[in-house]
């Protein structure tokens, strides 16, 4: 013979698997918050390790009046004459997630159009990074940088 469940009982019921479905829920979007909050910080240290890379290259700039025409680590240089044409720094800014180095191609023009990777006297560069997420106005996606910005 079946036992009937009394009105309380099933309220109980319902009020424990309602609590544990809200807590599902929360524990999902904070989940998924910090997901967004890994991607806005990863993003974050892009523009920063470009930023950092843009001053490099503009102090080269000042010095020689022009853009190197290729970036070395200065660990794996083994004449110092290399570093007259190509900047030779101790560390290459890489991509937080997936540890590639920013692509680094010099322009013969100073509006960065005309580029060529190894570009003699250069007077623009383009470094490309990407966005994971929309940070700083920009959509996720491949940007360029520019000795005159970052977008």
């Amino acid at each position: 013979m079946k036992e009937a469940i009394s009105q309380e009982k099933k309220n109980k019921i319902l009020m424990y698997s309602g609590g544990g479905l809200i807590f599902v829920l929360l524990l999902t979007l904070t989940f998924l918050g910090l997901s967004v909050v890994k991607k806005q910080s990863r993003d974050i240290i892009r523009m920063s390790a470009v930023s950092g890379f843009q001053s490099d290259l503009f102090l080269f700039y000042k010095d020689r009046n022009k853009f190197p025409e290729r970036i070395l680590l200065r660990k794996e240089v083994k004449k110092k004459e290399e570093c007259f044409n190509g900047l030779c720094i101790d560390n290459y800014p890489v991509d937080p997630l997936s540890q590639e180095r920013y692509l680094y191609i010099p322009c013969y023009d100073g509006e960065s159009e005309n580029c060529e990777a190894g570009a003699i006297d250069a007077k623009g560069y383009i470094i490309k990074y990407r966005l994971e997420s929309n940070t700083f106005g920009l959509k996720s996606g491949v940007y360029n940088a520019t000795p005159y910005k970052i977008y």
